[in-house]
């Protein structure tokens, strides 16, 4: 995992166990992961439970994520592809 993708969940979740794969350190791969990383929590959203599927979700934070998708797919020259990872306490 890259640092700058391992720092947040291995700090939050995981104690602080949670290790950099050494491969990335590589010339070939590093670019890969040399990318700008957003992290946002509201804290004044509300996480909600579909109770047919028992998954967890929050309106507010999914469409955050999605206006700043948009952005910069409309706004910028990247053509790069878009990742989101989510977490939460189960």
């Amino acid at each position: 995992m890259a640092p700058s993708i391992r720092k947040f969940p291995s700090e939050n979740f995981y104690d602080g166990v949670l290790l950099d794969d050494p491969r990335i350190f590589k010339p070939k791969i590093k670019n890969l992961f040399m990318k700008r990383v957003i992290f946002f929590d509201l804290d004044y959203s509300i996480e909600k439970l579909d109770r047919q599927s028992m998954s967890k979700y929050n309106t507010i934070e999914m469409n955050i994520t999605d206006a700043l998708c948009q952005y910069i797919q409309d706004y910028t020259d990247s053509k790069a592809k878009i990742g989101v990872v989510t977490a939460h306490l189960a």
